[in-house]
């Protein structure tokens, strides 16, 4: 590990952010690591390199038909994590929140950010209870704790490359990303243990679970394969976010 990488992983390490419903003081305190990352190639090469090389990282990467998820590091003090997003072609997000504030850094390509106030709850005592799986609109469960009539649009706007954006869990949201957007990501710790997502056509919903409340099979179908990431490297590299050494 590079003197720089370890740098960077201390200064992760030692971030204090007491409210982290605070998307301007989170946006304050990340957008330096931010900068510090993208002063030259090599920084980001080092840090994807590390995880290529580090066992516990590459068991947390992940991908799916349209998005690879590179994890850089985890801080073992805060829970903060560090990640790389790629996507691979144009997609439309359903509505959804996140269990954590984030924030991120886009390098390449960008993507159209709509907002939606809930109206009202969308997490609830008892989801542990409750399998992931796609629920109707009228079903029992959404229709007694949701109430899907009251999430109402309330901003659109463009993120585009060297721009920065935050977002914590209590709103909705839905992205439109263009192929080959990559993004700097960088998130606190869970504050719900589940995330929410709406498919408006389909009318359906579903509640998501982190990472470590799935089994061990659900976890090998969302893990990126060694060859994927490699194919990853080399897409971020015809991108110039790179630098040209072999992984």
């Amino acid at each position: 590990m590079t003197t720089v990488i370890s740098d960077i992983h201390k200064e992760l390490d030692s971030l204090v952010i007491e409210d982290w419903l605070d998307v301007e003081d989170v946006k304050k305190k990340l957008a330096p690591i931010f900068s510090r990352i993208m002063e030259l190639p090599t920084i980001l090469s080092d840090l994807i390199d590390h995880t290529l090389k580090s066992p516990d990282l590459l068991e947390m990467c992940e991908e799916d038909q349209i998005r690879t998820k590179l994890v850089l590091y985890e801080s073992p003090r805060n829970g903060i994590r560090l990640r790389l997003h790629f996507w691979k072609e144009d997609i439309v997000d359903l509505i959804h929140s996140h269990r954590f504030t984030y924030c991120a850094r886009i390098l390449h390509g960008g993507y159209q950010h709509t907002l939606y106030n809930p109206g009202g709850a969308f997490i609830f005592d008892g989801l542990e209870r409750i399998p992931e799986i796609e629920f109707a609109e009228d079903h029992e469960l959404v229709a007694s704790n949701v109430d899907l009539e009251k999430i109402e649009k309330v901003a659109s706007f463009n993120i585009n490359a060297g721009q920065i954006y935050c977002q914590n869990p209590s709103i909705l949201s839905s992205t439109q990303t263009s192929a080959n957007t990559v993004s700097l990501f960088i998130r606190g710790p869970a504050l719900h243990k589940f995330a929410f997502q709406w498919d408006h056509e389909a009318k359906t919903v579903i509640w998501r679970r982190g990472q470590a409340m799935l089994t061990n099979e659900e976890k090998r179908k969302v893990s990126a394969t060694p060859e994927s990431l490699a194919k990853t490297v080399n897409k971020l590299k015809n991108l110039s976010l790179l630098d040209s050494r072999d992984v």
